[in-house]
């Protein structure tokens, strides 16, 4: 059985209306005026299969990586943001609130040899291995960014630290 859609304006409308309320009850983060938003989680991964753990694999390269459910650093933990070049890749580089550092050093050090997750809305940009802690107060989001991609996290995580 074929479905006609519906063409009319008030149709498209109300179907405009359904998806963007559905996208807004399901993101976990607040909208910003304009549309800036953007849900950035770092978690702790590993690549072998695990009790309470949840794939991801990183298209580029293919890679699986089973990442922990609980979140130690999220977008509410930045202060700024902006885009530079690393390697010749888009990089949005993090400063981190006061709260935001302190835990970052934490769990860096705590977990030095060991994958972090760095997810942006829901999908896998990169999973490196801490090789030091990190103390700094800054983080790097490299991998799978576009410049585009890149420019807007970076503006939707400056206004949301606004």
């Amino acid at each position: 059985m074929i479905t006609r859609l519906a063409r009319s304006p008030r149709a498209i409308l109300l179907a405009s209306l359904f998806v963007s309320a559905l996208s807004l009850a399901g993101s976990g983060c607040a909208r910003k005026p304009g549309g800036l938003d953007v849900k950035m989680e770092f978690r702790l991964a590993q690549t072998t299969p695990g009790e309470n753990l949840t794939e991801f694999v990183h298209i580029p390269t293919g890679e699986r990586f089973f990442v922990q459910r609980d979140v130690f650093l999220d977008e509410s933990h930045v202060a700024s943001a902006r885009v530079v070049a690393a390697d010749s890749q888009p990089t949005v580089e993090l400063t981190l609130t006061p709260e935001g550092r302190a835990i970052f050093a934490r769990e860096t050090e705590r977990h030095v040899s060991e994958h972090v997750a760095m997810l942006v809305d829901g999908r896998l940009i990169a999973a490196p291995i801490v090789r030091a802690p990190i103390a700094s107060g800054r983080a790097r989001l490299m991998g799978d960014l576009t410049q585009e991609e890149a420019e807007r996290i970076a503006r939707a995580l400056n206004a949301r630290a606004e």
